[in-house]
This record gives structure tokens, sequence and C-alpha cells, in this order.
């Protein structure tokens, strides 16, 4: 009984801590660079390190490519995401196998190859707003009818 349970207990924690795996260098400079990117604001060389379309919460539109991702990179990117991506360290990003790599838990979603970002799990004031606007015009346009 107890072999079995210490079977079990060296399983689930194989389980569980597998799926963080450790940096290698390309990857680390991959992060370094997004890092240096929003730490300079610099929106253009952002977007070019931008996997496109880049999807944001319905019913918001997703950005379709570089020119929208630069019109509307101050709804997406606000204060408080630039400094927590500009001034994050390098154990704040976990490789999380084939999805990629993530800042803190999912806040922001890079490649593991190119390094290009693929997902921002955030939505600032501006974005929170936005879509409680569109559902309520969307929830009108039903009632009408």
């Amino acid at each position: 009984m107890k072999f079995r349970l210490l079977l079990l207990i060296v399983l689930i924690s194989q389980i569980c801590f597998s799926q963080s795996e450790k940096l290698d260098e390309s990857k680390i400079a991959n992060i370094k660079n997004i890092i240096a990117l929003f730490k300079q604001k610099n929106i253009e060389d952002i977007s070019q390190n931008v996997n496109f379309p880049l999807r944001r919460e319905y019913p918001i539109p997703e950005i379709k490519n570089k020119e929208q991702f630069r019109q509307r990179f101050n709804e997406v990117f606000d204060k408080i995401l630039i400094n927590k991506i500009a001034n994050s360290k390098l154990s704040q990003w976990s490789e999380m196998g084939w999805r990629g790599i993530m800042l803190d838990n999912g806040t922001v979603w890079i490649e593991s190859d190119e390094g290009k970002i693929i997902a921002i799990n955030y939505q600032s004031d501006f974005e929170k707003k936005l879509r409680k606007d569109l559902i309520n015009k969307e929830n009108k346009m039903y009632i009408v009818r």
C-alpha cells in the first residue's frame, strides 16, 4: 500500500512539473527582445513581432494586420500591461511545451521558436468598456426585432 501511494505521488509530481520547461538561449533572447521593445515603447518594431490575427475577447474584433495593430495599440496595451512586460524578469516567463512561452499565468504568450506575440490575455480599461458597449449594442439589436 505504501509503495502504491509513493508511486502515485511520484507520477503526480512528474505530471505537474513536466508542463514547465527550461528555456534555452534562443528563447531567452526572444523574451529579452520583447521586453526591450516594450521598454522602448516602439510600436512599429512591436508590430513586427506579432502573429496576426491577434484575437481579442468577443465581441471585440481581432487585429488583422500590422496597420490595425499600430492603430489599436493603445486600446490593447495600457500603461499597466506595458509596464508589466517591460519590467518582467526571465523568471516570470515559462515555456509550456507546444503552446509557447507565457508571461506570469498567461497574460502574454509568445511563440517558442520565433518569439512573436501570439496572444494577449489581458483587457485594458478601454477594451472592458468597448466590450460592454458592443454587448449592449448587440443586445439592443435582438430586443428591437
